[in-house]
Parts: C-alpha cells; structure tokens; sequence
C-alpha cells in the first residue's frame, strides 16, 4: 500500500477539543484501546456538545483503523460527519479507511470532501491520488500528487507515489525523476528505492 496520511491525520484529528477530564484527554491519547474506552465514555456520557461528539466518534474511528477494524472505523467516522457535517478529519479518516478497505470511489468521493473543505490540504491530494492510482486512473492520481508537490515541494510520498503512477504508464524516465527526487529527500525510503531497482537504476 501506498504512503498515506495516517501521521497527518492523528494530528489533523486530535483538536484541542476534549481536554478536561481524564476519559476527554484519554480519547485524544495514542494507545488505541485507551483512546477506544475513554471516546466510549465521553460519547455515552452524554454531557458533550454535537461538535464535541463528533470529535470524540472521529478519535474512536481513528483508534478502530489503527487496529484493523475498518468497518467500526468507518462506522464511527461516519456518526462524526452526521453530527457536524463540515468536519473535515472525519472525512479524510473515513476516506482512508475506505481506501484501506478498497472502496476507492468511496475513498476518492470523501477524499475530495476535504478538498472542499479544506482546498490547500495537501494530504487530501496525495491520498485520492492513491485512490485514483489503485482504481487504474493513473492520469487523475499522477495530477493529484503533482497538486500536492505544489502545495508542499518537498513532500516525498507523493514524489514516490507519482512515480508509482509513471511507471504504472510505462513513462520510466519520469518515474526514475520522482524517484530519486523521494530519496533525496527521504535516504530512506524504502518504495523509492524498491522502484529504482525494478527500473534498473540505482539510488
């Protein structure tokens, strides 16, 4: 799978929101099944405002993907946007849950959500162009990732995804361009390295 924007969105998520008893900052804390009792308890409590909620249903959906539960992860996200329909985490969590789970157009519809929502969000692109990408749209997931680089010239998941897409096209001298320009910026990376090598470069 594809670089996404798993990091971008926990903190995208995590609003200062929910920060007063134990079970509000618990729902906002990195250990999923803390973060699964203490949302369940602020959602349940019923003492929170429809915006809080959402939060709270998004930060449970978040703790549900990261445990591979996706249809609980979309389930959650989903009562997040019912009860505060311009929140735009929910929609990009929503959206990656349902690319993790290969709904594409379903990843791509609420992917280009957040967009609207949030137009200079540069994870939004990057991520629908993966969905785009994985669904055999090469052309509209290589102008998202090239929309993201603009927004932001040195993210390197959207180079190397963007040579994923060249290459899927057979244009491998653009895909050996993105590629090292992913490694310039990240040494490290390994799906960089891994598409340099199926193309007969070198790093």
């Amino acid at each position: 799978m594809k670089p996404i924007a798993i990091a971008l969105a926990m903190a995208f998520a995590a609003t200062p929101a929910l920060a007063q008893t134990a079970d509000e900052t618990n729902c906002v804390s990195g250990d999923a099944d803390a973060r699964i009792a203490a949302c369940s308890a602020v959602i349940q409590s019923g003492q929170e405002t429809p915006v809080d909620q959402a939060v709270a249903y998004d930060n449970r959906s978040l703790a549900y993907r990261l445990q591979g539960k996706l249809d609980q992860a979309i389930d959650d996200a989903g009562k997040a946007i019912a009860l505060d329909p311009d929140n735009a985490p929910a929609y990009l969590d929503r959206g990656i849950a349902y690319y993790a789970a290969k709904h594409y157009d379903l990843a791509i519809a609420d992917f280009t959500k957040v967009i609207a929502l949030k137009p200079d969000y540069v994870a939004a692109y990057n991520d629908r162009g993966n969905a785009y990408d994985d669904s055999g749209d090469h052309d509209k997931a290589i102008a998202d990732y090239s929309h993201a680089l603009v927004l932001k010239p040195d993210y390197a998941d959207a180079f190397v995804n963007r040579g994923s897409a060249y290459e899927e096209k057979k244009f491998n001298d653009y895909a050996i361009s993105d590629y090292r320009s992913a490694l310039k910026l990240d040494p490290n990376l390994q799906p960089a390295k891994d598409g340099l090598k199926r193309l007969g470069d070198t790093p």
